[in-house]
């Protein structure tokens, strides 16, 4: 089977999943300039089974193309699937370029998409050389809040066991500098969620952040990050 029949086989099982409270929760939640079809994150795992089955003897340059082909699509739950597919395919991630991950890159106008791909794919990359710490600045530097949020995400695979991040401060709190001052709810958000993550491989050096920056940063910042050092949890009861 070739990758257009398979995307379109593809397209057809997820169709076939279609949940209309499950489309009509995601257009509130998350809406974007994709088009839903209504598939829970669960029966998309599913179809990637299916999808690794049928791809198992293909070449890595094969399966990097059905990614990327996934991404052209104009089909949300495709572009999840994608980053799906390559989350399980480590050795398809090792082997991708900056063009091919920019291409996987397609349309990051959701927090859903922007943090499955910072997180299964960017900060991989970046972990492991494919791209430099200049890239992720650049995109600090973007007036784009989905890349800027893309570039706080990354440092979440330099820091979490589960990801292959053996933790990386010095890097993560340089980038966690440079977005103090937006509070825009999207990097509150994000700059909240991976400074908790950072705590658990170097929680003096996120003490250390929170007092330093302290006017800075927004309350929701600092409440769900104290609350974590100092409770273990996020928002305690």
């Amino acid at each position: 089977m070739d990758t257009p029949k398979l995307v379109d086989q593809i397209l057809y099982e997820l169709k076939s999943l279609q949940d209309n409270a499950r489309k009509a929760s995601a257009m509130g939640n998350f809406p974007r300039k994709l088009e839903i079809i209504g598939v829970s994150s669960p029966n998309i795992k599913k179809v990637v089974n299916k999808v690794r089955k049928l791809t198992n003897s293909w070449t890595l340059q094969q399966k990097t193309a059905l990614a990327i082909t996934l991404t052209q699509t104009h089909y949300h739950e495709c572009h999840h699937l994608a980053y799906y597919f390559l989350e399980k395919e480590p050795k398809v991630i090792n082997i991708l370029t900056i063009k091919e991950a920019e291409q996987l890159a397609a349309c990051l106008d959701n927090w859903v998409l922007t943090d499955t791909y910072s997180t299964f794919i960017l900060g991989v990359l970046w972990r492991i050389g494919t791209i430099d710490d200049q890239y992720i600045q650049n995109l600090l530097q973007s007036d784009d809040v989905w890349l800027k949020r893309c570039a706080v995400v990354s440092t979440v695979p330099l820091n979490q066991a589960s990801r292959g991040g053996k933790g990386d401060s010095k890097r993560t709190i340089e980038v966690y500098r440079k977005v103090v001052n937006d509070h825009r709810p999207m990097i509150i958000k994000a700059l909240s969620w991976a400074l908790r993550v950072l705590i658990r491989r170097d929680k003096k050096a996120v003490e250390d952040f929170m007092i330093t920056h302290d006017k800075k940063l927004h309350n929701q910042v600092k409440r769900e990050v104290w609350n974590k050092l100092n409770t273990g949890l996020k928002n305690p009861g």
